[in-house]
């Protein structure tokens, strides 16, 4: 009688299934060692044991068969034959949006963007103008919101499919502050840009590409 453990699975559905020495049990687990159940019927239609001639289910002759289904105890967890992919990923993809994230968070929350002045010092002091207003009070929220968005896409190693749909806030928001920057530029008369609007816009820029870039492997 073949020894209890994780073997083949017989319908093809799963990479393993538990045998407990005398049936297939309801016990899967995947390429990664994931585990789950399975109608323990998909096992049985394939009628054999593992290491064993092939019988029907619940055939009471000589030999070895696969007994009808009965509930089995949990078995131990199998042995994975792949080992589990890391969350986070170390690539071009991940890189270029994980600095550039950080290179606009730090420009859009700390740099000034016209002379001394920070974004959060604007709040409330222009009136006129949709998009530098918008911009200028909530936009720059929104713009921090899609940065997040778009590096996480893009330092996943796991599949996000697809990934570009990560990049459209975050360009949009790109636009959206160039646009309102400028218009706001254009009323300030004798004020010059700050550092911090152009670090921001290369950040922007950066976080807003980086999923369309090559991961560590075909994954993509």
């Amino acid at each position: 009688m073949p020894d209890p453990g994780w073997v083949r699975d017989p319908s093809g559905r799963y990479q393993q299934r538990y045998f407990d020495g005398t049936r297939w049990t309801e016990h899967v687990a995947d390429e990664y060692g994931r585990r789950s159940t399975d109608p323990v019927e998909n096992a049985q239609r394939q009628a054999y044991a593992p290491s064993a001639p092939a019988a029907p289910a619940g055939y009471t002759g000589p030999g070895t068969a696969v007994a009808p289904y009965q509930q089995a105890a949990t078995p131990p967890a199998p042995a994975s034959t792949t080992s589990a992919e890391p969350a986070l990923e170390l690539s071009p993809r991940s890189i270029v949006g994980a600095v550039g994230g950080l290179i606009a968070l730090f420009a859009i929350v700390l740099c000034p963007w016209f002379e001394d002045t920070r974004i959060v010092q604007l709040l409330g002091v222009f009136d006129g103008g949709l998009l530098k207003v918008t911009y200028f009070e909530t936009g720059w929220i929104i713009t921090i919101v899609a940065v997040f968005i778009a590096v996480g896409a893009a330092i996943r190693s796991t599949p996000v499919s697809p990934r570009w749909l990560a990049s459209i806030p975050v360009g949009v928001c790109t636009v959206w502050a160039v646009v309102g920057t400028l218009t706001l530029k254009s009323d300030l008369t004798g004020i010059s840009f700050g550092f911090g609007f152009f670090v921001a816009v290369v950040g922007l820029l950066a976080a807003t590409v980086a999923p369309f870039l090559p991961g560590s492997s075909a994954r993509g």
